[in-house]
């Protein structure tokens, strides 16, 4: 457990919410969250702040608040914490409907849809998906909204959490006590490995699906997966082409890697970690990677930055990466952050 309280006060010094990194492998802070609305030019318009009373982030995530149009109407969604700032070690915390003993974590909290209308006005929906790790993004679609994430920060597998991570669905509104939705589930069992011609071992039960990035294009829904050192990092579709899984098919909704993707394993060295992901149209789709990661490889990496995919004849071929003025290997750094784990030192400014 956390050992210090959140305080960071640059200007006495006193940066006790440091100390926890060393004490609390679970270690994080809830932070506000702050909107910016930019015009194309890259111009401020103005900045929203999310009620803090209502919704917080988690600091040092990075998988955190991926922003969502609806395809619905004009509605901007993502995720958070159901929990005000300066509260420790909640993006591994339980969720109060799905309750793993083994975490370490003992607190519970609920992780929340948040839904901003064009006025300003937001509504939050509680979920008990993403026990034990984070929710990432959401979008709203059909009525319903889709969300990835991650689960389970304890020592077992227990059921209810490993079904409460991957691809979710919930119902705008519905009661905080609802049970996760999981929308199927993928394992690497599904794909062989290309040295033996025998399907891959099974990973840790849940961690496989442990997505990160999503869209809905064409009433189809994609997500992508580039965190953890298990399962596939690569670009997903989830449910047939063309229909939105719903509440009644979710369980046996198929989750396959798109033909012409990589099915290289996360743990291998030269994997790649695609993130957001948009189409221009049918044919043509955007993919955001880091490449492997690590700062010291981005300046040579083939993949990290911006890729192009084509599908011809029904296989995705990259085109290309676009990098320049990416900055991909450009070091960066957090004034008052200790040394030992400044981001100029420690990852890739991505």
């Amino acid at each position: 457990m956390a050992t210090d309280n959140g305080s960071y006060a640059s200007t006495s010094g006193t940066n006790n919410v440091f100390n926890n990194n060393k004490a609390d492998g679970s270690f994080g802070i809830t932070w506000p969250i702050f909107l910016d609305q930019i015009t194309p030019a890259g111009l401020l318009v103005n900045t929203y702040a999310v009620p803090p009373v209502l919704l917080t982030t988690s600091f040092p995530s990075k998988s955190e608040l991926a922003l969502n149009i609806s395809s619905d109407g004009p509605a901007l969604t993502f995720m958070g914490y159901a929990t005000p700032p300066n509260t420790l070690d909640v993006s591994n915390s339980n969720t109060p409907g799905v309750y793993d003993g083994t975490n370490p974590v003992g607190t519970s909290y609920f992780r929340a849809v948040a839904q901003v209308s064009a006025t300003g006005a937001i509504q939050l929906t509680d979920t008990n998906a993403y026990s034990g790790n984070n929710g990432r993004a959401a979008v709203l679609a059909n009525g319903l909204y889709y969300m990835v994430g991650n689960s389970n920060n304890g020592a077992g597998t227990p059921a209810n959490v490993v079904s409460a991570a991957g691809v979710q669905v919930a119902t705008p509104g519905q009661s905080p006590s609802t049970a996760p939705t999981a929308v199927g589930s993928f394992s690497i069992t599904q794909l062989k490995d290309p040295a033996t011609g025998l399907p891959y071992a099974a990973d840790k039960l849940g961690k496989d699906n442990n997505f990160r990035g999503l869209t809905v294009f064409n009433n189809t829904f994609y997500v992508t997966k580039g965190s953890g050192g298990n399962g596939i990092n690569t670009v997903y579709q989830v449910g047939a082409a063309g229909t939105l899984p719903t509440l009644a098919n979710a369980a046996s909704a198929p989750i396959t890697v798109l033909p012409g993707f990589p099915t290289t394993l996360a743990k291998n060295a030269d994997a790649t970690n695609p993130f957001g992901i948009f189409f221009a149209n049918a044919t043509t789709l955007y993919v955001a990677d880091e490449g492997t990661g690590v700062m010291a490889d981005a300046a040579t990496s083939k993949a990290a930055g911006i890729q192009k995919w084509t599908l011809v004849s029904g296989i995705w071929q990259r085109l290309y990466v676009m990098q320049a003025g990416l900055n991909l290997d450009q070091a960066y750094s957090v004034a008052d952050y200790p040394a030992s784990l400044n981001p100029a030192t420690t990852v890739s400014a991505t």
